[in-house]
C-alpha cells in the first residue's frame, strides 16, 4: 500500500496551525477531565482535523484521547493512534513544549509517525526510512547531555534514586521528548509513570527510525492497538539504555 505522506503531513500541519491560532488568541476554554487533566477547545479542534487522516487510508480506525471508542478497532488492519495535543498542561501555561502526535499502525507495526511542535519542529518517519525533521521559524532552544524527563515526575521527586548516576532536564510532552531524542538533541529520555498508546506511538516510531532503543521501564517492546496500559518509557542511544538497565532497577 502506497502511503499518501504528503497528504498526511498537510492534515497534521493544518491541525498544528489551528492549535497555534487558538494559543495566540488565548481563549482556551479549559475544562477538567479529572485528575488535573485539562481539555481545551484546541484539543478538540485538532482532533477534528486529524480525523481526516482516516479518509486517506480506507478502512482505517481512529484511536485518539479525545474520540469515542470505535467498535471493531482491535481487529482492524490499520489504526491511527493520535494525541491531538500531548502536553496540554504546558499548552495552557504557555510553555512551548507540547506536540501533536500521530502514528499509523498496521497489525502492530508503525508504518508512519509524526510529532509536530509548532514552536520547534515537525519530525516524521515512513517505515524503512530515516527520520525527516522540518524546523519551524524561530524554534525554542532545547537540547543537552542530560536525560530529558517529565516535568511533573521530576517535581514529584521520582528521579531522586537516580540522582547519583544521572543528570536531568525536565521537558513537557512525552511525545515531544521522544522526538528530541530521535533528533539527537538529548541522549535519552525517561518516564516512569504509565502511558496510553496515544501518548507515545508517534514518538516511538521516530526513535525506532533513528535506530535507537525504546521500551517500557521493564525493557519490554511496545504492542499497539491492544488496549494495554504501557509501563512508562525509556528511549535513547543503545549503550545508554543498556547501561541504565544494568545499573540497578528503575524506580517504580
Amino acid at each position: 500500500m502506497a502511503l499518501s505522506v504528503k497528504k498526511f503531513l498537510g492534515i497534521i500541519r493544518d491541525a498544528g496551525d489551528a492549535v497555534l491560532k487558538i494559543e495566540k488568541e488565548g481563549d482556551f476554554q479549559v475544562t477538567d477531565k479529572g485528575n488535573n487533566d485539562p481539555l481545551t477547545r484546541a484539543d478538540l479542534k485538532a482532533n477534528e482535523i486529524l480525523q481526516q487522516l482516516q479518509s486517506e487510508v480506507p478502512g482505517s480506525f481512529f484511536l485518539s484521547e479525545e474520540s469515542v471508542e470505535q467498535p471493531g478497532r482491535n481487529q482492524a488492519d490499520f489504526v491511527w493512534i493520535v494525541d491531538p495535543i500531548d502536553g496540554t498542561r504546558e499548552f495552557v501555561k504557555g510553555i512551548p513544549e507540547y506536540a501533536l502526535s500521530v502514528a499509523l499502525v498496521r497489525r502492530g507495526r508503525i508504518l508512519f509517525s509524526c510529532v509536530y511542535n509548532p514552536h520547534h519542529s515537525l519530525a516524521y518517519m515512513v517505515e524503512g526510512q530515516d527520520v525527516v525533521v522540518e524546523p519551524v521559524e524561530n524554534p525554542v532552544a532545547l537540547g543537552g547531555k542530560e536525560f530529558c524527563v517529565s516535568r511533573s515526575e521530576f517535581d514529584k521527586g521520582l528521579f531522586k534514586p537516580l540522582d547519583d548516576e544521572l543528570e536531568f532536564c525536565s521537558v513537557g510532552s512525552i511525545a515531544f521528548k521522544l522526538s528530541l531524542v530521535a533528533q539527537g538533541l538529548f541522549p535519552a529520555c525517561l518516564s516512569l509513570r504509565p502511558k496510553n498508546e496515544w501518548d507515545i506511538a508517534g514518538g516511538v516510531g521516530l526513535v525506532q527510525a533513528a535506530r535507537k532503543s525504546v521500551s517500557d521501564i521493564y525493557g519490554r517492546k511496545f504492542q499497539w492497538n491492544r488496549g494495554l496500559t504501557l509501563e512508562g518509557v525509556v528511549a535513547g542511544n543503545d549503550e545508554i539504555v543498556r547501561n541504565l538497565f544494568a545499573e540497578k532497577p528503575l524506580p517504580r
